[in-house]
């Protein structure tokens, strides 16, 4: 699953975006590290979260009026699989 959010205006540091953004869907369940962003820039994070009742790999970034996610249950993708496919599918998910 895919969610994003372009910002017309500022979302603070990266690095809080990600956080927040983490925080957000998972709460205080995942445990987190830092991945490489790739060459749109900005912070990522990927992790293993309880979705739901659902254990989920999870990623996400964010720049300055950009932040996203990728998720998947864990039981398809793991958070190595997903942090791999990260920079391939911010490519094509976030516009220019």
């Amino acid at each position: 699953m895919y969610l994003g959010v372009n910002s017309p205006s500022s979302l603070g540091g990266p690095a809080t975006a990600v956080s927040r953004l983490l925080a957000s869907l998972a709460g205080t369940s995942g445990r987190t590290w830092p991945v490489p962003a790739g060459p749109g820039g900005g912070t990522a994070r990927c992790g293993v979260a309880v979705i739901g009742g659902t254990p989920a790999s999870v990623c996400a970034w964010a720049t300055g009026q950009v932040a996203a996610a990728l998720m998947s249950p864990a039981r398809d993708t793991s958070a190595a699989q997903l942090e791999a496919l990260l920079p391939k599918m911010r490519a094509s998910l976030q516009a220019g």
